[in-house]
């Protein structure tokens, strides 16, 4: 059976999020936002049957396992506190929170709730780049490169001095 998704914000990232909840084979039941029109643009796009404009109403009334939350920031922490007490896993988008003490908060809740509380930190795979537009993938393989060619001249050289001395 298919993980259920409840989505609160109807931005941009939720394009993001919907598509990799879709992809992992879950069904995206419900989208809120408080612009009304575009929860129902985005639950068209997604096919979610249900939109709401309040958070509250949208994890009583819809039959969801889990929520996305996808808003300001000010408010990851606060509305992550009401799902995972209401009974919902949660993913929250980055920064958790403000600050330590709510993170602390919204880990405490997800323990006593005996719910998932996933952050997104979509970044930590993504490969950075140096001042010269370099990834640091393309960083590693010039200095395994480099390495190489040290090595071959090194071995050049000991053959060349291997051969001078006999």
């Amino acid at each position: 059976m298919a993980t259920k998704i409840g989505i609160i914000g109807a931005g941009g990232m939720l394009d993001y999020h919907a598509k990799g909840f879709q992809q992992a084979g879950a069904e995206i039941v419900a989208i809120t936002d408080m612009n009304e029109a575009s929860a129902a643009k985005a639950a068209e796009q997604w096919k979610a049957p249900n939109i709401f404009t309040d958070p509250a109403e949208m994890v009583e009334k819809a039959d969801i396992d889990a929520v996305s939350i996808i808003v300001p920031n000010k408010f990851h922490a606060p509305l992550s506190l009401q799902c995972l007490k209401a009974g919902k896993h949660v993913f929250c988008e980055k920064p958790p929170a403000i600050n330590a003490t709510e993170v602390e908060e919204m880990i405490a809740a997800a323990s006593s709730a005996d719910k998932k509380l996933m952050f997104n930190f979509n970044n930590r795979a993504r490969l950075e780049e140096d001042d010269d537009g370099m990834s640091a993938e393309e960083q590693r393989m010039e200095s395994v490169s480099a390495k190489l060619e040290e090595l071959e001249r090194d071995a050049s050289v000991r053959c060349l001095l291997s051969a001078l001395v006999d």
